[in-house]
């Protein structure tokens, strides 16, 4: 049925536009009302009508908004929402890095171990602050060795406990505190382990299965069935749990801060005398994040409902590895369709620690099809280099200009706007910096990519420097490597031998490429490989080796320089 109202349009919302419509249209359908003032019974009328409508239009429009995810502003309608289609809010997730661990001697300097030194999982690390990072398995300092690497996660093991009896009542639910770290728990009814599920909506009435879920107070939950979906516990059965805490983002901290060893370590009697274990971490920790907000919850929600939770195609794998805590971007390359290789990038950026690359194969392990194999590999960073030579508006203080030209360039190319393999358009930053209020013109920028090198048969990230050189022009991208061999490293240029590099000591090849490699990474052996891709200068960027363009933090590789207008 047509509605037909002569008084008020669809779009008069407010109070305000209610009322002067009913009044402008008084005057035309009933001329003989000719007292239009505030005093006249009818206009008050008018009036209290209008704000009762508006007030009306306020319920609907919100009753309307909070019923769709991409416009909710309530957190009880997000998880009203996100329960019909079976998507679970995570809790915090712990931030994790690789810890090196090195064999000191009397002198200070690092010694070769000749009979194996253990570090076992769980070993406590911390920095200045006392936040703690334990790591997740057992490593060696092997024979003929100095250092390791190991991952670790920023938790606290919180042992099992009785958290309540069942009462044999369908539904029920107990609370876990606010630092639960997501994905850590272990449940135990009338001593007998309970599984874990994401939903229960394919439990079975005799399921011994068990959730956890966000509620409407934003506490979680551990949440049993209704012996329809999923089974109750019997009555009086004691329900104990063992999980991990953690402090979520405030667990990401700057490389080298995690430099005290709280764990006693056992050293064996060596032919040569070990003083010390120390430790430290050479990359920043990564991945770790508060409870997942509404805006999480809106990207994230849509690809769990999209793929059901399997993945066959391409994007049903860039969008299952997305799910997985910690990543937040994610680049797919089948491998003649029997592996998928999962370029990962976690929230905040930075490169994924093994322990996320290891929990995302671990995650969409048991999500893809069968025959296929699945390996995490981290996307890693490329950062842009630029010269930039801009002029400020008249009057225009320089430095409030640079800062300026860094925030944008930061914010363009930061985690939440970058991604994987996003090319670098000369023409994007100069709209970028000459559209800013305080600029007024710019020369032509130098730009350049700054290589990442992925490693190939491990896990280790090389420290160096690296830039393209001059020559480093043309169409094409070349391509390098880098193999290590009895202390000191091959360049190869494809799979030609094109160099050996000393440690520390600069080389330049063919004018396309200098490079520095500062150390030998910790667990190195020979034959551990790393490849790089030198892209051409001063033009438009395509990048193909599945990294994430970015300005550095410290604006080491960019150049700003800001005349005054006089």
């Amino acid at each position: 049925m047509v509605i037909k109202n002569p008084w008020i349009g669809y779009l008069d919302r407010s109070y305000s536009q209610i009322k002067t419509s009913i009044l402008t249209r008084l005057r035309t359908n009933a001329p003989e009302v000719t007292d239009f003032s505030e005093s006249n019974i009818l206009v008050i009328i008018i009036g209290i009508f209008a704000g009762i409508a508006e007030m009306l239009n306020y319920y609907i429009d919100n009753m309307a908004r909070e019923a769709f995810l991409s416009t909710a502003r309530k957190w009880e309608s997000i998880i009203k929402i996100t329960q019909l289609i079976n998507y679970r809010i995570k809790a915090s997730i712990s931030a994790s890095v690789d810890l090196t661990f090195t064999a000191i001697g009397s002198t200070g300097e690092g010694v070769v171990v000749l009979t194996p030194i253990s570090i076992p999982m769980g070993t406590v690390v911390t920095n200045s602050s006392g936040v703690n990072f334990l790591t997740t398995r057992v490593g060696f300092i092997g024979l003929g060795l100095y250092n390791v690497r190991i991952p670790a996660r920023q938790q606290a093991l919180v042992a099992k406990y009785t958290i309540g009896s069942s009462n044999g009542t369908s539904g029920q639910i107990f609370a876990l505190p606010a630092s639960y770290d997501d994905g850590t728990i272990y449940v135990e009814v009338a001593s007998i382990t309970w599984d874990y599920k994401e939903h229960l909506g394919f439990s079975s009435p005799t399921s011994t299965h068990y959730t956890i879920e966000r509620l409407i107070d934003g506490v979680y939950y551990i949440t049993f069935g209704d012996n329809i979906n999923g089974k109750v516990p019997d009555s009086g059965s004691v329900i104990a749990v063992a999980y991990r805490t953690t402090l979520g983002i405030r667990g990401n901290l700057p490389e080298n801060t995690l430099t005290t060893l709280v764990s006693t370590l056992t050293i064996p009697i060596q032919p040569r005398a070990i003083s010390s274990i120390t430790v430290t971490n050479t990359s920043r920790s990564v991945g770790g994040l508060p409870v997942e907000d509404i805006e999480r919850v809106r990207k994230s929600a849509p690809l769990s409902l999209r793929t059901l939770d399997r993945a066959v195609t391409r994007q049903d794998f860039q969008d299952i590895t997305k799910l997985s805590p910690s990543v937040d971007k994610a680049g797919v390359l089948f491998n003649c369709g029997k592996q998928v290789n999962l370029y990962v990038s976690p929230i905040g950026g930075g490169v994924a620690s093994t322990a996320i690359l290891a929990s995302t194969e671990a995650y969409v392990e048991t999500r893809k099809i069968i025959g296929l194999k699945i390996k995490a590999i981290a996307a890693g960073e490329t950062y842009i280099g630029l010269n930039v030579i801009a002029t400020a508006k008249f009057r225009v203080n320089t430095n409030l200009v640079i800062t300026d030209i860094q925030k944008a360039l930061v914010d363009k190319y930061s985690s939440d706007n970058s991604d994987i393999n996003l090319p670098i358009r000369t023409s994007d930053i100069i709209a970028l910096i000459d559209n800013l209020e305080k600029v007024d013109y710019l020369d032509s920028p130098d730009i350049y990519a700054v290589p990442y090198a992925r490693p190939i048969n491990n896990d280790l990230q090389l420290n160096w420097e690296r830039s393209p050189g001059p020559s480093a022009i043309g169409s094409t991208p070349t391509y390098w490597g880098l193999v290590y061999s009895s202390g000191s490293f091959k360049l190869l240029k494809g799979d030609v031998i094109a160099a050996t590099l000393t440690v520390g000591v600069p080389h330049t090849q063919d004018g396309i490429i200098t490079l520095t490699i500062n150390a030998v990474p910790a667990g190195v052996v020979d034959g551990h490989r790393w490849k790089f891709t030198v892209y051409p200068i001063n033009q438009d960027i395509i990048l193909e080796d599945y990294t994430m363009p970015r300005i550095h933090p410290e604006f080491k590789y960019v150049s700003l320089t800001v005349n005054e207008q006089v």
